[in-house]
């Protein structure tokens, strides 16, 4: 496990180091090894991993920007995740600046090279703010509702999920792994994914249930409650 562990925290901090190195179409060629410049802020490029590229810093930066530029989006982006994402580019190729949202192919519409404007620093490409600025750039003020309401709903899943079981106890799961991208990535990277994970549960326990109850001699079991 101390193996694993080191190995696992190596990988993290390398490519975090080499964030600009790595991508499709990329030669690998000088690749960074050393990654404790990362954690002690001596790396050559200390300026874009210890400053703009780091969580705490880039989402401040998207809040600040968001203020100085007044440019708020009011659930466009989230909105978008669930009508526009889904189709594929090759049918829809500007399909993000025909919604209204080109904001959306660089770092999730949260900034990135426009803090320049606004800030005079750039935030790194790849970069994200975190669920407490990404919220607050989409809704403003609207974001404390929000996150009591995201608290509301993680407390209602695991209730149902211990009390009725079934279908809650995946849809659970798949909340509880969900929440490292409330974490370090932004909404955007939950509302998709938690649409195409709940939806096939949802879909294939409806269908149980509806070819359940044509059998004959069905056995209904008493429910349990967990206190």
């Amino acid at each position: 496990m101390a193996v694993s562990a080191t190995c696992l925290g190596y990988l993290i901090l390398f490519l975090v180091t080499n964030r600009n190195s790595i991508y499709i179409g990329s030669s690998f060629t000088g690749l960074d090894y050393d990654v404790v410049g990362v954690l002690t802020g001596t790396q050559a490029h200390t300026e874009q991993y210890g400053s703009s590229g780091n969580e705490y810093i880039y989402g401040a930066g998207s809040i600040l920007n968001a203020e100085t530029s007044n440019h708020f989006f009011w659930g466009r982006r989230y909105l978008a995740e669930i009508l526009v994402r889904p189709v594929p580019r090759q049918l829809w190729p500007n399909k993000y600046a025909d919604f209204g949202v080109p904001e959306l192919e660089k770092n999730a519409g949260t900034g990135g090279k426009i803090f320049h404007e606004t800030l005079g620093w750039d935030g790194s490409v790849g970069s994200a703010p975190g669920i407490i600025a990404d919220l607050w750039i989409e809704i403003r003020y609207g974001a404390i509702p929000a996150m009591a309401l995201i608290g509301w709903l993680y407390g209602r899943s695991w209730r149902m999920a211990i009390e009725k079981g079934g279908f809650w106890i995946l849809q659970y799961v798949v909340a509880v792994v969900l929440s490292l991208y409330l974490i370090m990535q932004t909404m955007e990277a939950v509302i998709f994914r938690f649409l195409i994970l709940s939806a096939p549960i949802w879909l294939i326990w409806f269908l149980m249930r509806r070819s359940s109850r044509s059998l004959p001699g069905q056995v209904k079991l008493r429910r349990l409650r967990v206190a």
